[in-house]
């Protein structure tokens, strides 16, 4: 039986799969009673989950929305504070729970997506908390430069998995095919 995982690679998987429904190995005495017994106490249980990215991007939508409000004169630089406490009460905490979550669904790079952006809105949230109304940081500039590299770094390895023409490239494809917009 040996000779029967060599072959099912090259003659099909009906012998493997005969072979795996026995147990690995040769047949001894006693091992059948094994495999029955390990079956019994082995249980694989699997957690469906929703798709996790909806509730990552209501927080950004809702942190872009607040931040560009206080950037535009929408609400006064004195409501600084009160939009630092949205981005780390709401943003912050939506985008880290979606992160975990495509974490858990071995979502991995919208995980890092959501993680990034997360722990970003989290950093200008205190930020703004800690500075006076109006004023401006060049730390957090640079942190916001180095913010942006890890998410283009992000999007550059999601177009490389998604295989042939990757996802940023099939969306632009038509532009570059035909020189305009």
């Amino acid at each position: 039986m040996v000779w029967a995982w060599a072959l099912a690679g090259a003659f099909g998987s009906a012998v493997m799969s005969e072979r795996i429904m026995g147990g690995p190995g040769l047949s001894r005495p006693g091992e059948d009673a094994a495999w029955g017994s390990l079956r019994e106490r082995v249980t694989i249980s699997l957690r469906p989950i929703g798709g996790p990215v909806a509730i990552g991007f209501f927080g950004l939508a809702a942190a872009t929305f607040v931040v560009s409000g206080l950037q535009l004169g929408w609400v006064g630089l004195a409501e600084g504070k009160n939009v630092a406490l949205v981005l780390a009460g709401f943003a912050f905490v939506a985008q880290i729970v979606a992160a975990v979550f495509c974490l858990l669904a071995r979502d991995g790079i919208a995980a890092t997506a959501m993680s990034v952006l997360a722990l970003t809105w989290l950093v200008v949230g205190l930020v703004l908390l800690a500075s006076k109304p109006g004023s401006t940081s060049g730390v957090l500039g640079l942190f916001l430069l180095v913010s942006g590299a890890a998410m283009v770094l992000t999007s550059h390895r999601d177009t490389e998995q998604a295989g042939a023409g990757g996802g940023v490239r099939a969306c632009c494809a038509p532009v570059l095919r035909h020189g305009r917009v």
